[in-house]
């Protein structure tokens, strides 16, 4: 819990084909872990650029008995999601009680839902929406290429939902604050020169690395 990632280059993850893996095949994954900041990463050409993956799950506790954990008070700000195969974000919610739409969009009463479990302190507390989980997202720059997509939300296999543009994102789900969506332009991908143009939104969003990365290429050239 508390993860702090930040300032990394993270290229070419996910694309191992593993069943089991389904909501970790990204360059970062927050499974089930509040109160993490994700901040001036490129996460770039990976099968997905961030996933959250969700599913009932409790941690024991060291005085007896355990408690639910889940994503919630995330925030995620100044990355770059750039090329990335699948969506650059995905939101991998494989839970029925709906907590990761508005409550506006929820089908039925999902404060009803899952009340029959024969543990209730191994889940969240019932009837919470999107709104409650304080999901942050926020001057971040996105660049799907051709056939990529921007934001996906559910797993595929219940009601989910793909989101082509900012605006839609912004209207549904209440998420990015501050977002752009433009391409890096970096120098030579393929060899990992992730030089960017001066005159970057990059740079100018502030959502470039600071400091060295061993492997690759960083910094500014002239157009």
């Amino acid at each position: 819990y508390s993860l702090h990632a930040h300032d990394n280059v993270i290229v070419g993850n996910g694309f191992a084909f593993s069943p089991g893996a389904w909501g970790a095949s990204a360059g970062i994954s927050i499974s089930s872990s509040p109160d993490c900041l994700i901040e001036r990463n490129l996460l770039i050409g990976n099968k997905e650029g961030l996933s959250l993956r969700e599913q009932k799950r409790s941690t024991p506790l060291i005085g007896g008995g355990s408690e639910p954990v889940w994503n919630h008070h995330e925030i995620v700000r100044n990355n770059v999601f750039a090329y990335n195969r699948d969506a650059q974000v995905w939101g991998w919610f494989d839970i029925d009680d709906q907590r990761h739409w508005p409550k506006t969009i929820q089908e039925g009463s999902a404060a009803k839902q899952g009340q029959t479990d024969d543990k209730p302190t191994e889940r969240p507390p019932a009837g919470l929406s999107l709104e409650d989980l304080k999901l942050t997202f926020e001057n971040n720059l996105y660049y799907p290429a051709a056939g990529q997509g921007l934001f996906n939300w559910g797993v595929t296999w219940k009601k989910n939902k793909k989101y082509p543009d900012l605006d839609a994102v912004r209207r549904e789900l209440g998420f990015d604050r501050g977002g752009e969506v433009a391409d890096i332009a970096v120098k030579d991908f393929r060899r990992l020169d992730l030089r960017v143009p001066t005159d970057s939104p990059a740079l100018r969003m502030q959502c470039y690395p600071q400091g060295d990365v061993f492997g690759v290429k960083l910094g500014t050239y002239m157009k």
